[in-house]
């Protein structure tokens, strides 16, 4: 990204007079949606695409075959790699595609504005049917200092950055983040499937995933009065999608500064979501871990001292890849214990481990965050107990690089077919845990949580 400096981002406090950014109450209303003309493009589901941190260049690529109007010809104008990198052309590509198609049809904005219950409905891994509901409305943009909003994992500048400069070139939001609100008696469940009994849903779309997203819409005053009653007290939890909350608080003052204030219902004042309940059907996989080290030998000795250190601690026994999966489905971290399963060449390791064992090996000045270490946040444990200690114990190990992947099988053949390589598998964080990390203000490492499914782009949009 060329010519842009640290400074563009303004993503920390700015000095301004943002005073909508400050105030201390959650704020839902309906939008105007921007959606497919389906007489312009076929299939919906042929110009969907998921979101674009969850896409590899290959899907992106995909993608971009399957449909000359697919949305990642906007949301991912060009697959960024650690070769390349997005220049301002690649920005103003996408905003002048995005531009053509709304005054070319193929993408239209509705004149009326709605809020959506959203029910997504898959198949889980042993073939039971899953239904998920949420509500897609816009949220007035808060500062994380006001804990009305609370995010719950760490982010990076330069993908802040990308969003910004896509966003400022398409004033277009292409999806939802995806929130958590407090609703520990289910009422606004129970206001939202009253939404939905009105009648077929608006749009309905099954995804390549084999998943079935279907949207209603709803625009009773009544109806939506009280759903701003019942979360005007309640705080937010960012699911899915820090990196573009954070972005769009960069851009909302942006256009303050620029316009020299902005009306309270302005759509750069709100950011699209979809609001679920924190207490309600929510499905949370884990991200496994694959540590890539400079040599064998320093693969090996990191991996001789975790066995002993669990050995010694809690609990190492090698068995066949499958018992271990097996065994490994039937754990759950928590009350300060931590499981993980590792495999190398073709080894494979269930390790089991009491937290407060591992604390009292670790030096005093390494130790932080022991609510979360003491809950058994295994990413906490593993980020920032396990690999420091190690480091710290075996002496000039080099510090290894580090990938993320959802699939069991993908990061096991990542491991046996590279001599430098471990893989590192984790069991779901838990509701109980994200809670207690957002009622202390903690941010979780990277790819501590992984929602599922995804909301996908292209399906609701709207108009910055």
């Amino acid at each position: 990204m060329a010519g842009i400096s640290d400074n563009e981002l303004n993503l920390t406090d700015a000095e301004d007079d943002c005073h909508l950014l400050r105030r201390e109450d959650l704020l839902v209303e309906p939008f105007q949606p921007v959606t497919y003309n389906i007489e312009r493009v076929g299939r919906l589901e042929d110009v969907i695409a998921p979101p674009y941190d969850v896409m590899t260049p290959q899907e992106r690529e995909k993608y971009a075959r399957s449909h000359p109007f697919n949305i990642v010809h906007i949301l991912l104008p060009r697959q960024a790699c650690e070769e390349i990198k997005r220049t301002n052309e690649d920005y103003e590509m996408a905003g002048a595609i995005a531009r053509r198609w709304l005054s070319e049809g193929i993408l239209v904005l509705s004149q009326k504005p709605f809020v959506y219950p959203y029910r997504q409905l898959f198949k889980d891994d042993n073939g039971n049917t899953v239904e998920q509901w949420s509500i897609i409305v816009a949220m007035q943009l808060r500062e994380y200092s006001t804990r009305v909003v609370r995010p719950h994992e760490m982010t990076t500048k330069a993908s802040k950055l990308d969003r910004l400069m896509l966003l400022r070139a398409t004033r277009l939001e292409m999806g939802q983040v995806y929130a958590l609100f407090v609703d520990e008696d289910k009422d606004i469940d129970e206001l939202l499937l009253s939404g939905t009994s009105r009648g077929e849903p608006w749009l309905s779309v099954m995804d390549d995933k084999g998943i079935l997203h279907s949207i209603w819409r709803i625009d009773d005053i009544v109806w939506l009065s009280e759903l701003q009653s019942a979360l005007q007290d309640s705080w937010v939890l960012i699911a899915d999608g820090h990196h573009r909350y954070e972005t769009a608080i960069a851009y909302m003052r942006e256009r303050w500064r620029y316009e020299g204030g902005l009306s309270e219902g302005h759509p750069a004042c709100y950011i699209g979501v979809a609001l679920a309940n924190l207490y309600g059907q929510i499905t949370i996989l884990p991200t496994h871990r694959l540590l890539h080290f400079s040599s064998p030998n320093e693969r090996d000795r990191f991996v001789r001292w975790l066995i002993n250190t669990f050995w010694q601690n809690g609990y190492a026994e090698r068995m066949s890849v499958q018992d271990a999966l097996l065994r490994f489905q039937q754990l759950t971290d928590g009350e300060g214990v931590v499981n993980f399963v590792i495999s190398y060449g073709n080894e494979t390791l269930l390790l089991r481990a009491s937290t407060h064992e591992l604390v009292k090996l670790c030096p005093g000045e390494m130790i932080g965050r022991s609510e979360l270490i003491n809950a058994g946040v295994n990413t906490v444990v593993l980020h920032e107990l396990i690999l420091p200690m190690a480091r710290h114990s075996i002496g000039a190990i080099d510090e290894p690089l580090l990938s993320y992947t959802q699939d069991v099988t993908e990061a096991l053949k990542a491991a046996s077919s590279d001599e430098r390589s471990v893989a590192i598998l984790l069991r779901p964080i838990v509701i109980t845990q994200l809670r207690l990390a957002a009622e202390l203000g903690e941010r979780l490492p990277p790819k501590s949580t992984y929602f599922y499914p995804k909301v996908p782009s292209g399906l609701v949009m709207r108009l910055l």
